[in-house]
């Protein structure tokens, strides 16, 4: 693949992820406010409204001189927790919060459905099966969430919901009076019950 290429963007890069935390009101600094040379001798604070006027104002500058403008990363300096969540579809900050130290740690925050000391298999990724086997038709995989739910955790929250799906998808089996559903273009009479 040639680097002049840019890959696909992934689904992830285009869905909102909620992260939740162990604090009510976390914050995380990206980046802190600076002292910058006010032109008369002091400092004063920069901070992210005021560096984004900054390079704004470069890229004015730029365009009067007939260059190109530089790309400016809007990406905020700071995430800011609201009641233990924060919700955010930027990519870069997406990237930023997965490489931080306090994420996927008890004490600091991680992505919704995914505690860090959640029992695995988590209740979202048995939900999951449970969906995509049943929209499948497939009542071994969902009986198999059902024999890993019982060897695990037994969580009655999972156990109901897969047996509900498993008996769904047996009535639907006698329904059709052909046993399992067939391959697409596959011979019904071969379908085992």
């Amino acid at each position: 693949m040639s680097t002049a290429l840019a890959p696909e963007p992934t689904e992830t890069e285009h869905r909102t992820v909620t992260f939740i935390s162990k604090s009510p009101n976390q914050v995380l600094t990206r980046r802190k406010a600076r002292h910058v040379e006010d032109g008369i001798g002091g400092k004063k604070v920069e901070g992210e409204e005021e560096w984004l006027q900054r390079q704004l104002d470069i890229n004015d500058a730029r365009l009067l001189r007939g260059e190109d403008p530089l790309p400016i990363d809007r990406t905020p300096w700071k995430v800011e927790f609201a009641h233990n969540v924060f919700k955010t579809d930027d990519s870069k900050l997406l990237a930023w919060m997965r490489e931080h130290w306090l994420f996927n740690n008890p004490r600091g925050f991680w992505e919704m459905g995914a505690a860090p000391d959640e029992p695995r298999p988590t209740l979202d990724q048995q939900m999951t099966a449970i969906a995509e086997a049943a929209a499948s038709g497939d009542l071994e995989g969902v009986e198999a969430v059902i024999d890993e739910e019982n060897q695990t955790h037994k969580r009655p929250s999972v156990l109901q919901v897969a047996d509900a799906a498993a008996t769904r998808l047996r009535e639907f089996d006698s329904e059709s009076g052909s046993g399992a559903p067939s391959e697409p273009g596959g011979d019904p009479s071969t379908a085992s019950s």
